[in-house]
């Protein structure tokens, strides 16, 4: 599995999403950020423990290595990184690795399927995120009390053992 470099992605305009004129999902370059979504983007920076710090992921965000995303409605910011993985059979997936904002459980619902959709337009074949099970559980609870679909697959589990 790698990182796909070549995939470059321009930022584009301001998307409008729903019928709320303050909803969008954007994607941005770090310079470009507001006040408040610069500190969700370093809140997000810290959720990977092997990021590199800020400074590489602007790094890499700059060098279309990673995407940054901007996601608004009227009363939920998030900031999303994301990375194009190609695998060795060529299929690709958008990776969600670091995520952070306010009210992100429930936007994640609205967003992550206007992030599916990115990632369709990137070519891959799936968006995918690594979640703590503590997280998982949010998701969880917070469709059930929502009325909304879990619509997405667990495909992997994740163990570790310290070395």
């Amino acid at each position: 599995m790698s990182v796909d470099s070549s995939f470059m992605v321009e930022p584009s305009p301001l998307e409008s999403v729903g019928d709320s004129s303050e909803s969008f999902l954007r994607m941005a370059l770090p310079y470009d950020l507001s006040e408040d979504e610069v500190g969700y983007f370093v809140k997000a920076v810290k959720t990977d423990d092997h990021a590199g710090g800020v400074d590489k992921v602007v790094e890499n965000i700059n060098s279309g290595r990673m995407q940054l995303w901007v996601w608004r409605d009227s009363g939920s910011v998030g900031v999303w990184v994301t990375e194009i993985i190609q695998h060795y059979d060529g299929e690709s997936e958008m990776l969600l690795s670091m995520l952070a904002g306010n009210s992100m459980i429930q936007s994640y619902f609205v967003a992550s399927d206007l992030m599916v959709d990115k990632a369709r337009e990137a070519g891959c074949k799936r968006l995918v995120a690594y979640v703590k099970p503590n997280i998982l559980g949010k998701l969880r609870e917070a469709a059930l009390r929502s009325g909304i679909s879990m619509d997405f697959n667990e495909l992997y589990v994740v163990i570790a053992k310290e070395a």
